[in-house]
């Protein structure tokens, strides 16, 4: 596991050397792809090739190369600022930041907002992500601050090495009325927005100053033709470069690309070499296939991609690729293309955000949080909105930059870790087959229903979901202290992200029991006592307690109130309510219930929502000991039932299905093996024995 961090870290670190994979922000599609999303895959799929000495020797020399240069290498690119007439945020102290690791992210005032490696051809590419903020009185509209409302001034400044004598250009929006300066002199605009002179081998300062009227702000430097960004375009810098920083930073420059490219690309052709042939045409063929609906017809391709992971269920795997990894092979692949495709005009882009919304809610405090170092306050004395997300947001811009599509990545692969547990559940009850159908089953829900458009929305749903079920995977796989530890962790993460699904993850506990446990043995402690495994129980309530007493501790550091929910959402969302009589609340209750179960607000029945009705049937039925149901797994049945109980406590609204989320993937295990067992129980049925029938009938 360290290496495979180790070799993260190394990709991602953010480079002095500008080029195609030069770490974070992760701003081109390319390094979205690999660096973001394939390399991350590869660990999980194939961690045995940082085994090898030589992809061992790349990591380090990656790492050292990163790392070594600010010693003898100036920052490469150019410094953008942007300077608002007056505060455009709260406790401003300067001018905003963006979101680039490479600028000055940890000074109150930056020198630099963001490092512009790269040309940006319109409003969008822009790293202007700050117009998402709120005004400084916290304003619920963005009446004066929104783009072309405030006539914010941008600043370009840096040098351009050139080895021969070249034509420069500088093309930008006709309304910016842009002035350039290089080496000190005007240059005229040659039309409106297009600067453009010719230079002479040597180091030359650049200079442009703008203003961002309108709401169109390209800034395309081009030499020769060749734009910004391109391995061709000459060398830039921050700072005027030395003798030994010229020599240099073209030999880094290509051995930093070759290193990433190829640690990322021979990690993949390992990893290829060792699939089944046949599976591997599967994995190449339906994500293909996913991503160019995704491409060319992007209203349709959610049910394609549905059809996919079906399909998936009937292809023949080798038994030593028939487990979890295989599963994510013949699942995960596909779904990972979808949203990799469906998204990637996403990446170097920012979004612009609703005013009030819960989503722009956790950006702003993201941004309060790295931004303006309210590291532990996190922009809220008490967590009205849930607390941990606005730093998983923040990670994910510090990673991907202003774009959003860290956090689609994010989603999906938590969506992942939630059909992986539903194919855990089924396979240990019953086969590879059944547990890869379960698997499917949490998808589809997002593929068929509204939930798909919370999928890199920017809510804590997902992700508080994502630790929850993972946590029960490590409490349920438990080969060691090390299994129990990890789940603890991961079940205090996903409470701090939804503090809503405490009950949720103390019921990972549950796991502590084997799976084949069945949920009409829970009358029976003399069954189930003997086979609890202790060290769970004690490490989920354990690690809970740590956590919420850190929670609460934090609390009465702000407001001297030692509480866990002071200052949350928990009265405001109370389905009983003071005052409220029993006649009153029970309906209320029940209604907050059912919107959960039919994911849909006000509850109706609805296709998308059918494993979570089924899942509800089962878990019923199964406790009542009726015949067939009575076999449910207990630990799921468990998990399921406690992800109920936040829904008759408080009750949410808005977002359609939004409230069910941690549901899905409890409900997609349930599904998978009530399918398996009523068609199992009628092969048993029609085989025409008196003893089947009379087994089915007892429940057996």
């Amino acid at each position: 596991m360290l290496l495979r961090a180790i070799a993260i870290v190394a990709l991602l670190w953010p480079s002095r050397l500008s080029g195609p994979l030069d770490g974070a922000p992760l701003d081109t599609v390319p390094e979205a792809l690999l660096l973001g999303l394939a390399a991350p895959a590869l660990a999980w799929l194939h961690p045995a090739f940082l085994r090898n000495r030589i992809a061992r020797a790349a990591v380090l020399t990656l790492l050292v190369i990163k790392i070594a240069a600010p010693l003898v290498l100036q920052q490469q690119g150019w410094c953008l600022t942007f300077t608002p007439p007056k505060p455009m945020v709260r406790e401003s102290t300067g001018k905003p930041h963006s979101w680039d690791i490479r600028a000055d992210w940890l000074a109150d005032d930056p020198r630099c907002s963001a490092v512009m490696t790269r040309s940006y051809h319109d409003t969008f590419e822009l790293p202007v992500w700050f117009f998402n903020l709120p005004p400084p009185d916290d304003a619920p509209h963005r009446a004066g601050y929104g783009p072309g409302e405030i006539l914010v001034r941008v600043r370009l400044f840096g040098y351009l090495d050139t080895r021969a004598e070249g034509s420069f250009a500088l093309l930008t929006g006709p309304g910016m009325d842009t002035s350039l300066r290089i080496d000190g002199t005007r240059v005229d605009a040659s039309e409106p927005g297009r600067h453009q002179a010719t230079l002479p081998p040597g180091t030359h300062a650049i200079e442009m100053d703008g203003v961002l009227a309108t709401k169109h702000w390209p800034i395309v430097p081009t030499w020769n033709g060749r734009e910004m960004g391109s391995m061709l375009f000459p060398s830039t810098s921050l700072q005027p470069t030395s003798d030994l920083d010229r020599w240099l930073r073209p030999i880094a420059g290509w051995i930093q690309v070759l290193l990433s490219g190829g640690l990322v690309l021979s990690w993949f052709a390992a990893w290829a070499l060792r699939m089944d042939r046949w599976l591997l045409a599967w994995c190449v063929g339906s994500a293909t296939a996913v991503s160019v609906a995704a491409l060319v017809m992007p209203a349709v391709a959610a049910g394609y991609t549905a059809g996919a992971l079906a399909v998936a269920v009937f292809v023949v795997t080798r038994p030593r690729l028939r487990n979890a990894r295989g599963a994510m092979l013949l699942i995960g692949i596909p779904w990972l293309a979808y949203f990799a495709a469906a998204n990637a005009h996403q990446v170097g882009r920012w979004t612009l955000y609703g005013v009030g919304n819960d989503n722009f809610q956790f950006q702003r405090y993201s941004y309060r949080v790295f931004m303006q170092h309210y590291w532990l306050e996190g922009g809220q004395v008490t967590f009205w909105n849930q607390p941990l997300y606005r730093w998983i947001a923040g990670t994910l811009h510090m990673i991907f930059g202003d774009s959003s599509v860290g956090q689609v990545y994010w989603d999906s692969a938590g969506i992942l870790a939630m059909a992986l547990f539903a194919y855990k559940v089924v396979s240990l009850r019953a086969s590879f087959e059944w547990g890869l159908a379960a698997a499917v089953i949490a998808p589809l829900m997002f593929l068929r229903g509204p939930t798909l458009e919370f999928v890199g929305f920017g809510l804590s749903e997902i992700a508080s979901a994502t630790f929850i079920y993972l946590a029960a995977y490590f409490a349920m796989r438990n080969r060691g202290a090390r299994d129990v530890v990890i789940a603890g962790v991961l079940v205090v993460l996903g409470f701090y992200t939804r503090l809503n699904n405490l009950p949720l993850g103390a019921a990972v506990a549950a796991f502590a029991l084997p799976v084949t446990l069945t949920a009409g043995e829970m009358w029976r402690p003399k069954v189930w006592w003997p086979l609890v495994r202790w060290r769970v129980v004690i490490g989920i309530f354990g690690a809970l307690g740590i956590g919420a007493l850190l929670f609460a501790w934090r609390t009465w550091y702000y407001t001297g109130v030692f509480g866990l929910f002071h200052g949350t959402q928990r009265e405001f969302l109370a389905v009983w309510k003071p005052g409220m009589s029993a006649a009153e609340a029970v309906p209320a209750m029940l209604s907050s219930l059912m919107m959960v179960l039919t994911a849909s607000d006000p509850p109706q029945f609805a296709w998308h929502a059918l494993p979570l009705m089924v899942g509800a049937v089962i878990v019923v039925a199964g406790i009542c000991c009726l015949p067939v149901f009575r076999r449910a797994p207990l630990p799921a049945v468990a998990m399921f039932v406690a992800g109920c109980v936040s829904a008759i406590v408080t009750r949410g609204w808005g977002y359609e299905g939004r409230f069910s989320i941690h549901l899905f993937g409890a409900a997609a295990a349930l599904t998978g093996w009530g399918l398996y067992e009523v068609i199992l129980a009628g092969k048993k049925y029609l085989s025409g024995s008196d003893t089947c029938r009379e087994e089915i009938l007892v429940g057996k």
